[in-house]
């Protein structure tokens, strides 16, 4: 039952984060009511059930037929195996351990789809995340781990903030700069500044991916936020067997 619940309420909890993700973005109030991308029509609650609408309609909007993005079951769907796989991680734990490690991957959600979609990592959400992490420290570690993290946090964010001015904003854009700084604070110096190395690894790949295939252009931009939180979810999981083998590396 408890799968059954995370999977629904993920469904629905992704589907406010299309709406998060969008309306912070692009400069929008988040109240007032749901509507079509293409006519602004109000949307009805039946247009709104996730995954559900979408297909019933065939991938189109029912008020004027135009073809809808897959950017709206895909977030759906991957919030919903997110939250079930953070309950399979972790289990039964405090009621607000539960709540801040559903906040972080929330935030995690979010800022993957306005970078994508968008190329914008909103203020509030990088906030929220950052908020999220320091009480999760304060729940778990001592002042010494807390201290040592946010020098990792201003290593990462000083890192890309450096990257940031050499490129004039070219090769760095200032939300990554500010994301880099929660991801430090959540995973210390040496496990935050693996994340970012696997971030520029993975982003190199995709990159030169999309060159090979003609999608993309030496100088086009490239959403550089997602690889940050692919990188952190990845030492989060894995961080100290990571860790561990680097060091043999250089021993």
């Amino acid at each position: 039952m408890t799968y059954i619940f995370l999977a629904f309420f993920g469904l629905a909890m992704g589907s406010f984060f299309g709406v998060v993700a969008e309306r912070l973005s692009t400069g929008k109030n988040l109240g007032g009511r749901s509507r079509c991308d293409f006519c602004g029509k109000t949307l009805q609650a039946a247009d709104l059930i996730p995954i559900v609408s979408f297909v019933a309609h065939r991938g189109k909007s029912r008020c004027c037929k135009k073809k809808l993005s897959f950017k709206y079951p895909i977030i759906e769907a991957t919030t919903s195996l997110a939250y079930i796989l953070v309950w399979t991680s972790v289990g039964a734990q405090p009621f607000l351990s539960i709540m801040v490690l559903y906040t972080i991957i929330s935030c995690a959600i979010i800022i993957i789809f306005a970078d994508l979609h968008y190329h914008i990592i909103p203020d509030a959400v990088i906030a929220i995340l950052t908020g999220a992490i320091f009480v999760k420290l304060l729940l778990e570690a001592n002042l010494m781990v807390l201290a040592q993290n946010f020098a990792g946090g201003l290593l990462l964010a000083g890192i890309l903030g450096l990257l940031y001015l050499a490129t004039k904003g070219k090769g760095m854009g200032m939300g990554d700069v500010k994301l880099a700084f929660p991801i430090g604070l959540l995973l210390g110096p040496i496990q935050g500044f693996l994340a970012l190395y696997l971030a520029f690894i993975f982003g190199g790949l995709w990159g030169g991916l999309l060159l090979l295939t003609g999608k993309r252009k030496l100088k086009s931009m490239i959403a550089f936020g997602p690889f940050l939180i692919l990188g952190m979810l990845v030492m989060v999981g894995w961080g100290d067997f990571i860790a561990q083998w680097v060091r043999k590396l250089f021993t």
